[in-house]
Order: structure tokens, then C-alpha cells, then sequence
């Protein structure tokens, strides 16, 4: 991922998936029940929550001036991609057998609607 032409660097692998995961899901966004499970799916839900704060904390300080585009309300998180570009596919459809490839995910099933 980058902003302004640089290289974002984020903290842990989780900040940088939970991204991702929000970049794939649109304008809707995720719960984040969706979020924690597929994030840490071994976690119960009152140990992920506090883990799922973190995380967007870390998110937000790495996307620094761009750190308001992480938005929470009604009980689920979206990424504001007004003005982005989303290249995940190189101009192919998306395939959700290439989709986070490497990545140990349990993939959200709004996303997998999204996702050919």
C-alpha cells in the first residue's frame, strides 16, 4: 500500500490485513465481529475487541495525515476510499482464489460475495 507515492509501513501484520480487509469490503465496511474473526478466528469475541482497537489505533498511525479515513460507527469499521485507487488485480477480475494469497485469513463471506 501506498500514500502520496510512499510506501506505508505498518506496525504488525494485523494493522496491515485489517486494511486490506476493509479495502476489499467497499464502502460498507466490515462488523466487527467479521473483522476480529477473520482476523484472529481462534480469539473469542471479549478478547479480540481489545486486540481489534489496537490494531485500527496502529492503522490510524501509520496512515498518519490520512488516519481519518479508518471510521467507526454503529458497531462496524470502514475504509473512506474517496479519491483511491484499489489496484488489487491489475485490471482482471477479481478471483478469490488469488485474493490475499499468503495471508492466513478467514475471508469474511460479505467480501467473498464481492469476489468472483
Amino acid at each position: 500500500m501506498t500514500l502520496d507515492g510512499e510506501p506505508v509501513r505498518f506496525p504488525t501484520r494485523h494493522a496491515e490485513l485489517i486494511v486490506y480487509l476493509l479495502a476489499l469490503a467497499g464502502s460498507d465496511g466490515l462488523s466487527k465481529e467479521e473483522l476480529t474473526e477473520a482476523v484472529w478466528p481462534a480469539v473469542e469475541p471479549p478478547g479480540a475487541l481489545p486486540r481489534l482497537r489496537t490494531a485500527l489505533w496502529q492503522v490510524r498511525r501509520a496512515l498518519g495525515s490520512h488516519a481519518g479515513r479508518i471510521e467507526r460507527e454503529r458497531g462496524s469499521v470502514r475504509l473512506d476510499l474517496t479519491g483511491a485507487t484499489v489496484d488489487l488485480a491489475a485490471g482482471r477480475p477479481l478471483d478469490r482464489t488469488v485474493v490475499l494469497v499468503g495471508w492466513n485469513v478467514s475471508m469474511p463471506q460479505s467480501i467473498l460475495d464481492r469476489v468472483a
